[in-house]
């Protein structure tokens, strides 16, 4: 259903219990991947969308863009490495010291590469080690600070 890919994002203020309607997005997006950063910006990446409401194919997406409080304007992000040679959707998008990690989720060339955003260079990174065998479609992920695991138990 076109009506279920949309381009519209809304803020929601805890104190007073009120959404406020943002600017929309670049383009609609159906399944894609968001994470706030620790600075108060919102990325949006990958999913899948429509060129029109009477197309009936879907197009996966290899790009992103990124909401900034401050400015209330949406900016693109580069294309992932990754995903320039098909777009991924339902990947998981978490936040990490310089930047986010991208990882898992369904991709048109079937990889499912983890790459790292870089916000000092502004890139893409492709991590080592990143393509696993299988798809993981509905990938989630968390951010756990480095110091909580180095005081996990050991595991044998």
């Amino acid at each position: 259903n076109y009506a279920d890919y949309c381009a519209t994002a809304e803020l929601w203020d805890p104190v007073t219990n009120v959404w406020t309607e943002l600017p929309p997005m670049t383009k609609a997006r159906l399944s894609a991947a968001g994470c706030m950063l620790p600075d108060g910006r919102f990325a949006v990446v990958g999913g899948c969308t429509r060129p029109a409401p009477s197309d009936t194919d879907t197009t996966t997406q290899s790009d992103g863009e990124m909401y900034d409080c401050a400015r209330n304007e949406w900016t693109p992000l580069p294309t992932p490495i990754g995903m320039v040679g098909g777009g991924r959707q339902f990947a998981a998008l978490v936040p990490v010291a310089g930047g986010m990690l991208i990882c898992g989720g369904d991709a048109e060339d079937r990889s499912v590469e983890a790459e790292l955003w870089d916000e000092e260079s502004k890139r893409w990174l492709k991590l080592p080690y990143g393509n696993v065998p299988f798809l993981r479609g509905f990938a989630r992920a968390v951010a756990v600070p480095v110091g909580a695991l180095c005081k996990a138990p050991a595991t044998s």
